[in-house]
């Protein structure tokens, strides 16, 4: 057992506020990013965000990101983005936290927890499964080292009932 074990405590009760509040209320959210937004600030406002780590060269960070980027380049030469990632501490001292520093030890962070999102319409438009599984495969490609990845997929009516 890890003695960060505890992050996914934390990120199982932020998950679970931002279920419990897209039941309650789908239409709180305006955008995917106001939901990346409302779990960060749940992330953030517990104990995750006063933990930090340092960098091999002296530099403090906090372990929770977002769009942060993947350890994978894909087609075209890019590097995908992770929504939301949680920088797994253990290793985050062994590099630089900025993928531009290109001499080794560049950014190779491994991540403790990864978040993509969905927000999709049902009722006038298609499920956006495209998306869905783009995001899959960016959590579970072992390139990207990800300890536990979170596919958040919501979907609600395009069309705003009274009663939906």
């Amino acid at each position: 057992m890890s003695e960060f074990d505890w992050f996914f405590e934390e990120v199982g009760s932020g998950v679970r506020a931002l279920v419990e509040k897209f039941m309650e209320m789908p239409y709180f959210f305006h955008s995917e990013q106001d939901m990346h937004a409302y779990l960060y600030y749940k992330l953030f406002s517990g104990k995750l965000g006063e933990f930090s780590v340092e960098t091999r060269f002296g530099d403090k960070s906090v372990l929770l990101h977002k769009e942060y980027p993947t350890l994978r380049i894909y087609p075209g030469g890019r590097r995908g983005h992770f929504d939301l990632a949680i920088i797994d501490p253990k290793y985050a001292s062994e590099s630089h936290w900025r993928m531009q520093v290109k001499e080794p030890p560049y950014s190779r962070h491994r991540l403790k927890a990864a978040f993509e999102f969905g927000l999709n319409a049902i009722g006038t438009t298609r499920l956006d499964l495209a998306h869905f599984r783009k995001d899959l495969e960016r959590l579970t490609n072992a390139e990207n080292k990800v300890e536990r990845g979170y596919l958040l997929f919501f979907v609600r009516r395009q069309d705003y009932l009274a009663n939906s």
